[in-house]
């Protein structure tokens, strides 16, 4: 419908509907807009969605109460936990009275004695539903006209972030997107950058403390963790708007059988070089499973890395158990852990004369082992496509290799931030 039909959300108990108007009015009520009166016997939450998929109005119904709201002539859908209520036609200055619509059904408030009322009532129904609204008044050109946004929109954001938003006649949002963007990929920036890499090497020069590189370096990996989460987000949402799953009109599945995960993780840990401390990186895919309400086991942590110095790769996987512990509208938290196994092969380095001891080494390998607990905050963005952030604390068993010959040593807890996309089916 190109801009979001402001509506009047009215809610008052149940009362007698407006007689029929008279024929001398008949082009006036042409101009006046329909209406939806949803109760008195239902609650819960529902969505009021054109057929041009824009969401007409957000609605908290209270039993023994009627919401009415007024539309533009046209095809609605309501929707209520992401499932399909109802279709109704409505037509210029006609009222579609859905008192027990399925699914949002309520038990009836004790019946008031109002004969009259009641009569009225029936026969405004009944006159509704035998008067279809002619197929012309059905906004069709206006629901093509808006498929272009669903492709435009998040392509724009992907260019420049915000301008989906703009698209989808949301500027200070997408203002706002900009400037958090931008802002915190610049931070982030100037804080890899004041790194000297040859700090501490000459004599005389103590070089950075330790506190002092190991908290430019976690600034560093929550800022642009950060800011590769608000990009993804943001292009999510542009899509969101230009199909009118925006704010509550974004249900969260939860009832996925499955959730497909990719994450970043990083730490700060000791390195062989000054300065002493040096950021870790984890980049790795998870494929969890719900198994119970509320209840998630899957392979995580599933990754390979190369060892360019010790001649290999490094292969690392695991299994993770997670409970959702809170999930309200587009918010979720989980706690639980995990256990993950890493193995590699790498060609012995030995110091030898004849090259042929050298092709007849042995392989090197090696396995270990590290334990985790985690905290998931996770927040939907579209139905099926959430954001989370995990930090956890790792305790590697024996020496945890992070790849490109990176190593945390045997028992040394780890403060890990993890930053990731999930999409759940």
């Amino acid at each position: 419908m190109g801009l979001w039909w402001v509506v009047a959300v009215t809610t008052a108990p149940s009362s007698p509907a407006p007689a029929e108007p008279a024929p001398a009015a008949s082009a006036d009520r042409a101009e006046q807009p329909g209406k939806i009166v949803l109760g008195p016997a239902a609650r819960g939450r529902a969505v009021i969605v054109s057929e041009a998929g824009e969401v007409v109005a957000h609605v908290t119904l209270v039993p023994g109460r009627t919401t009415t709201v007024g539309v533009p002539a046209g095809h609605y859908r309501i929707e209520s936990e992401g499932r399909r209520v109802a279709e109704v036609e409505v037509g210029a200055g006609e009222t579609i009275d859905l008192a027990r619509p399925p699914v949002l059904a309520a038990p009836l408030p004790p019946p008031r004695v109002d004969s009259v009322s009641s009569s009225v009532s029936s026969s405004v129904s009944s006159s509704v539903s035998s008067s279809p609204v002619p197929a012309t008044t059905r906004p069709r050109s206006l629901a093509k006209a808006n498929n272009w946004k669903r492709v435009v929109a998040p392509l724009l954001s992907a260019v420049l972030p915000g301008g989906g938003q703009v698209v989808t006649a949301r500027p200070g949002r997408g203002m706002a997107f900009f400037a958090g963007t931008v802002g915190m990929t610049l931070g982030a920036a100037r804080l890899w950058l004041s790194g000297d890499p040859t700090e501490g090497a000459t004599r005389g020069d103590e070089g950075a403390s330790q506190a002092q590189e190991a908290v430019r370096l976690g600034g560093f990996i929550a800022l642009s963790g950060a800011a590769a989460l608000m990009y993804v987000g943001q292009i999510l949402d542009a899509y969101g708007g230009a199909v009118g799953k925006v704010g509550d009109g974004v249900v969260p599945h939860k009832n996925h059988v499955v959730a497909f995960e990719l994450q970043r993780s990083a730490t700060v840990g000791l390195a062989p070089s000054q300065p002493q401390y040096g950021q870790l990186p984890d980049y790795s895919l998870a494929v969890m499973g719900q198994v119970a309400p509320r209840v998630t086991v899957g392979a995580s942590d599933l990754s390979i890395k190369r060892e360019p110095d010790r001649g290999g790769v490094l292969v690392q996987g695991g299994l993770r158990s997670m409970y959702r512990f809170y999930a309200r509208r587009r918010l979720w938290l989980s706690a639980g852990g995990g256990l993950v196994v890493q193995g590699t092969s790498a060609r012995r380095q030995v110091a030898a004369v004849d090259p042929a001891d050298i092709a007849n080494a042995p392989d090197e390998g090696h396995f270990g082992a590290f334990g985790y607990a985690a905290f998931d905050t996770r927040i939907f963005v579209l139905d099926r496509w959430a954001l989370f952030v995990v930090p956890r604390v790792s305790l590697p068993f024996t020496a945890r290799r992070f790849g490109r010959d990176r190593t945390v040593p045997a028992l040394a807890t780890t403060f890990e931030l993890a930053l990731g996309g999930a999409v759940h089916f």
